[in-house]
This record gives structure tokens, sequence and C-alpha cells, in this order.
């Protein structure tokens, strides 16, 4: 296919990344929307947001609703973690059948039946996804994790946690 693994490159090695002349890139961060459509807290935000803001940088990947791990073990190979192709590809998902303030169980439903979802299911950053960290895709829990999309019935208190657009939460640009 002509294509180089080298393009996929980690947000862990941005940390670390220079120019041709020295000076250090610019600090990456990637804003996605950690939706919580179906409130697993008394937290009176999210059942009007529906959603929390989570971030990918090269330090560290999280949200202040979840925790934060170091990118280089989050969501992909050890030592590397997540890809900043990956982070941004989730982070453009404009159309998502659980969309923070915009989700509708209805439209979530049919979303997920004509497989039209661009969101993105991956480790919960907080301990209870301790044991899937390292994992870029979820495991046999699959199935699972489609019917609670389809239901809208995405939390913060699994395995694994469903993030969007970061437009779902803010349209600042980031």
């Amino acid at each position: 296919t002509g294509f180089d693994n080298n393009d996929n490159i980690s947000m862990s090695q941005l940390r670390t990344a220079k120019d041709a002349g020295g000076t250090p890139r610019l600090f990456h961060v990637v804003n996605l929307a950690l939706n919580l459509v179906a409130p697993s807290s008394g937290r009176l935000e999210w059942q009007q947001r529906k959603a929390a803001s989570f971030s990918v940088t090269p330090l560290h990947t999280g949200s202040t609703a979840v925790g934060y791990v170091p990118s280089r073990d989050y969501a992909g190979p050890e030592g590397q973690g997540i890809s900043l192709a990956r982070a941004m590809t989730i982070s453009g998902a404009a159309a998502s059948s659980n969309m923070g303030y915009h989700s509708s169980t209805p439209v979530a439903f049919v979303m997920t039946l004509f497989n039209i979802r661009l969101g993105w299911w991956l480790p919960n950053p907080a301990p209870v996804g301790e044991k899937t960290w390292r994992r870029s895709d979820p495991a046999i829990s699959s199935l699972r994790l489609l019917l609670a999309e389809a239901l809208g019935l995405t939390t913060a208190d699994k395995p694994y946690v469903y993030l969007s657009d970061g437009g779902h939460f803010e349209n600042l640009a980031l």
C-alpha cells in the first residue's frame, strides 16, 4: 500500500519533538468529549451537558472527571500509547450517536443500528479501567459497549468510555 508506519507518530513522541533547527515544537493538546449520557453520579453539570472535557497531550491523557494516565501508556503499544492520528480522528467525530448535550436516545439507537457513528470506545483512565489502559480497542465486551451506545447509556464508571468530538462539550477549537 505504500503506507509508512513512521507517519503515525504517538502523542508521547511529541514531548521531545524538535524542528530542524533544534527548537522544541508546540505543545499539542487535542480536546475530546467524554460522553456521559447516562448519569452515573449526582453531578448536576453532567445531567445537562451529558459530557466532560477529555484531553490528549504528549504528557497525559484523561479528564478531571476520571483522572489522567501517561499518554505513553494509554490506548496503544507499550511505551508509545495513543497516536496523534487517533486523537485527531476522534476529535473530529462530528456525527456521533452520543453527542454530549445534543444526545438523544432514539437518534443514538438509529445511528448505531445503521453504523453511522464516529465516536470511539477507549480505556477509562480511572482506576476501574486500569486493566485496559494499554488496549487500543475493546476486546470481549464490544457487544455490551455497542448496546450501551445504542441505548444512550454511556458512563464514566465502566472500564471503557465513549469519546467523540470535543465540540460536543465546547467549541474553543482546541
